[in-house]
């Protein structure tokens, strides 16, 4: 049992080793260079660029991080660290980042469920245009978890409309869904108030 938990010490050493050069300063070609790695594969190299941009506060750097660790690319997965850094991006205005710290919170994977702040999450994307957060934020008003836990036909209408505008292939057929449950006359209303809507 004893030799056991030691190849399970040896072998997380070995997949967070490259965190050991964390104390170095970032330098401003970490990211660029923790890019290029990620795109040819090479993760390791990736990650350890990436950690020291993402400790420097750089967002795209934090969401990549995050990404590394929710897909669990060369570390172990761990959706707790992905959440982490999902949240350092989210809060410096990563919309894909706010994107899927709202799945995370909705889906309670790495952090506790919690339908309040997964919608927080979604919306601050979706104001911005990101076209799956704004189906996502649709879809909390259709299911009622948007807006005080009950459901709103009308708003979910307006957000899957924009979520067409901006190009989610799947907004439609929720449109259609919503002209069956509404009236003329709430549609025209809803088109008239998701017309008037700009990305910030």
């Amino acid at each position: 049992m004893k030799q056991i938990g030691l190849i399970y010490k040896v072998r997380r050493w070995l997949l967070t080793a490259p965190l050991v050069a964390l104390c170095s300063q970032a330098t401003p070609g970490d990211f660029e260079a923790g890019r290029a790695a990620y795109l040819q594969g090479d993760y390791r190299t990736a990650l350890s660029r990436f950690f020291k941009s993402a400790e420097a506060g750089h967002q795209d750097a934090q969401f990549r991080l995050a990404e590394i660790y929710h897909e669990g690319m060369v570390v172990e997965r761990d959706e707790s660290r992905a959440a982490y850094w999902y949240r350092k991006a989210a809060e410096r205005g990563n919309t894909e980042a706010q994107y899927w710290l709202c799945v995370m919170y909705r889906e309670g994977i790495g952090v506790g469920r919690d339908y309040a702040e997964a919608f927080y999450w979604c919306k601050r994307a979706a104001e911005q245009g990101h076209a799956q957060a704004l189906f996502a934020v649709g879809q909390y008003y259709f299911d009622g978890l948007g807006h005080g836990f009950h459901r709103d036909y009308l708003r979910a209408y307006i957000w899957f409309n924009r979520a067409q505008t901006q190009g989610d292939e799947e907004a439609a057929a929720m449109l259609e869904r919503l002209e069956e449950e509404m009236t003329p006359l709430q549609v025209i209303e809803a088109k008239r108030l998701a017309s008037d809507w700009k990305p910030r």
